[in-house]
């Protein structure tokens, strides 16, 4: 009977209590600045910093200087999605080396892809 209940009381654990967040930051933009028009508007798209939850996904432009969060469409830090201004952002992040891989899809259906920019270093909090 204790089993059923400690069981019982695990289900009911909100979802907060169990995820993580991941904060990122040194960006490799060399792949991508190729499908911009200059470095600097490949920059523009892809900020210095990006913050991931379960919930929200928001760029910044240092630790201490964030833009408005986004709703991350697929309910996972370790595998994000965000539309944002007609284009489609997908986000990976890679334990293993600590990576976070971002590729944007130009569209909402995301019909042509821009090369991954790489986020060198991550922080995870759980």
């Amino acid at each position: 009977m204790k089993k059923i209940i400690v069981a019982l009381l695990l289900l009911g654990l909100p979802s907060t209590v169990l995820s993580a967040d991941l904060t990122c930051w040194d960006r490799n933009i060399n792949a991508a600045q190729g499908a911009f028009s200059s470095r600097a508007a490949a920059e523009s798209w892809f900020p210095e910093y990006v913050y991931i939850t379960d919930n929200t996904v928001q760029w910044g432009v240092n630790a201490d200087s964030w833009y408005e969060p986004e709703y991350n469409e697929n309910g996972s830090y370790k595998n994000a999605k965000v539309y944002y201004e007609s284009n489609v952002f997908n986000y990976s992040y890679g334990s293993k080396f600590n990576r976070l891989t971002v590729v944007m899809g130009i569209g909402q259906s995301g019909y042509k892809t821009i090369p991954p920019v790489i986020y060198m270093k991550c922080k995870l909090n759980k």
